[in-house]
């Protein structure tokens, strides 16, 4: 294979890796915030790719003080999940590694395959406390 071949593939892989972040975040803001009741969950699911500090603002205002109408869905646990492991697999990968796309788009993808079930175990483990929260003790 080629140099350009081989920058071209990474590129394409950092992308992919983008993208899983971008809509998955984007997913679990809209369907929270439609879960809370907001009249605008495009808005801050737009917002939250886009706008990092409204999004700030939804996670430490917004999301604190609006009760959730309904529980999470599998499908926003799922985006949670993807959501976190691909954003710290992107920040801690472009920061351990030398500004070489080669070993950042390596040591990205093998931190988010080890991150997801990390993430999933901890979403898991945060769930079950919920429900024996509310079904009180035995």
């Amino acid at each position: 294979m080629s140099l350009p071949t081989l920058f071209y593939v990474e590129y394409l892989t950092r992308l992919a890796l983008f993208v899983v972040a971008w809509i998955s975040i984007g997913y679990w803001f809209y369907a929270d915030s439609a879960a809370r009741g907001s009249s605008l969950p495009i808005f801050w699911s737009i917002v939250s790719v886009f706008f990092w500090p409204l999004a700030l603002y939804y996670l430490a205002g917004f999301r604190r003080s609006h009760e959730r109408a309904r529980p999470t869905t599998q499908r926003e646990r799922l985006a949670w999940i993807f959501a976190v492991s691909s954003l710290v697999a992107v920040v801690v990968g472009m920061t351990v590694t030398p500004p070489d796309p080669f070993s950042q788009g390596v040591v990205s993808w093998l931190l988010f395959a080890a991150l997801v079930p990390l993430a999933y175990s901890y979403r898991r483990r945060q769930v079950r406390q919920t429900v024996s929260v509310r079904n009180g003790p035995d």
